[in-house]
């Protein structure tokens, strides 16, 4: 939590807490069981609930990077992809060890770091494999984090091409003038 107004520095220091590597929760012991094919009613209303979200959001980090240096806003960028596709490894892992516990956790990671970056679909399928564990609904578990893993490497591209795709492009100017120079300032 961070009270309003704030200053750069404690922001960029609360993100780089949030953006640290973390590993999910040791397992409780519960295991995911063979994931039921059929595909149900809610399975689609889930993927429907994804789908109509955008991919990304960038006004969090559009507004971050036009008041942190560049050098600084690059390298959070680039901690959270690069924390973001480890995640996905994770999940991948959770998944084939049938792990609940750590499937759970991940979700909640989701959640956390695709919500900062904006990745409103990323963020909304760990929201699911989050419920989905809660529920003990290891069927639907299975379908979320199967969600995760279909939207997120399209995620990850999305933020790393909005905001890396040409290290020169500056931020568009605003009504109220140019806002580079609150950027490098």
């Amino acid at each position: 939590y961070m009270p309003k107004p704030f200053r750069t520095e404690d922001l960029l220091a609360m993100a780089a807490r949030w953006s640290r590597r973390r590993r999910p929760r040791a397992a409780s012991g519960t295991a995911l069981s063979a994931p039921d094919t059929a595909d149900t009613g809610a399975s689609q209303g889930a993927g429907a609930a994804i789908a109509a979200l955008p991919v990304l959001d960038d006004s969090a980090l559009g507004y971050l990077r036009t008041v942190v240096p560049k050098d600084r806003f690059d390298a959070l960028v680039d901690e959270f992809i690069a924390l973001g596709l480890e995640t996905m490894q994770q999940v991948g892992a959770a998944t084939t060890a049938g792990d609940m516990a750590a499937l759970g956790q991940l979700g909640h990671n989701i959640i956390s770091t695709a919500g900062h970056c904006g990745l409103k679909q990323l963020s909304e399928a760990g929201r699911q494999l989050q419920m989905a564990v809660r529920a003990g609904n290891d069927a639907e578990a299975h379908v979320a984090a199967a969600a995760v893993m279909a939207v997120g490497p399209e995620s990850w591209e999305t933020l790393r091409s909005r905001f890396h795709a040409d290290e020169h492009r500056v931020v568009p100017d605003t009504d109220t003038g140019p806002t580079d120079s609150l950027r490098d300032g």
